[in-house]
């Protein structure tokens, strides 16, 4: 079950605290084996603080240090599962601009050579950990869905990279459906090898339509454990309205940056902005 928008909406003026409310919208709220799934979007420092704490625990374990940083970015998302009270874990999502993306580092020819494309709009995950129990391949398969979701609606993503280590490469090929693009390189941020793979989004859309809500209990694939299609249906709406509202808060507090006094024509203009955005189709 999904949040309902209303019961989230945040209420009073478009300042800086009505404003962070609009971007700590829950994404997908549901149920798992008598457990509450909620995943959102990273934008107060505690679950910032808190994927970070993350991150560090399962890098740390892997040898690739225990001081990562999520820094802010304009062209990055980082988003957050948690179980109740207990974080679950976390992965960002980069939209490609003239900044580039993490991934050119490694592999400055191979991605040139797909941003160079025709009608591509690449886009990355980084900074991925998660809780490895058995139990969480589930909430994993749906903090995935949710991303694919976002960065398609959102951000118009043709094709998503990854950089793993190659003894994760067998895991995001049988599970998600991920191809390896050119040859192993080294990782110099964590001094580890690492192999760049691809996927392309009209193939996770085709994925999601063949095996979404199935739930089948074989084989690797975690499509089975991703929403019906009504669920998605519902999921993608969401995803709309909460970015159309988080658009909506922006260019009020661009507004009233511009004016003197300009608190009453702030908070009608986000009002109207909201009743339409859940209008959206």
């Amino acid at each position: 079950m999904l949040l309902d928008l209303e019961d989230a909406l945040p209420s009073g003026a478009c300042g800086s605290s009505a404003a962070s409310s609009a971007r700590d919208l829950f994404l997908y709220r549901g149920s798992i084996a008598n457990q509450v799934l909620t995943i959102k979007r990273v934008a107060r420092n505690q679950d910032r603080e808190a994927a970070e704490r993350i991150i560090n625990r399962l890098y740390g374990w892997r040898g690739y240090g225990d001081n990562h940083k999520l820094r802010e970015h304009a062209s990055r998302s980082t988003f957050i599962a948690h179980i109740g009270d207990e974080s679950l874990g976390t992965i960002s999502l980069t939209v490609d601009s003239p900044e580039k993306l993490a991934v050119d580092v490694s592999f400055p020819e191979e991605v040139e050579h797909l941003r160079g494309t025709p009608h591509t709009r690449l886009c990355e995950l980084s900074k991925f950990a998660f809780d490895p129990s058995p139990r969480s391949r589930p909430m994993l398969a749906l903090l995935f869905h949710v991303i694919f979701v976002y960065g398609t609606q959102r951000h118009d993503c043709t094709d998503i990279l990854i950089e793993v280590n190659p003894r994760h490469v067998r895991f995001y090929e049988s599970s998600l459906g991920f191809k390896r693009v050119g040859s192993l390189r080294t990782n110099v941020a964590v001094n580890a090898p690492s192999q760049l793979m691809q996927l392309a989004v009209n193939q996770i859309d085709e994925n999601i339509r063949l095996f979404g809500g199935h739930n089948a209990g074989r084989g690797h694939s975690l499509y089975q454990h991703f929403l019906g299609q009504n669920d998605a249906r519902a999921l993608r709406q969401r995803i709309v309205e909460l970015t159309t509202l988080e658009d909506c808060y922006q260019h009020c507090r661009d507004d009233l940056a511009k004016t003197k006094g300009g608190y009453r024509s702030g908070r009608s203009y986000v009002s109207r902005a909201a009743s339409e955005s859940l209008q959206v189709a």
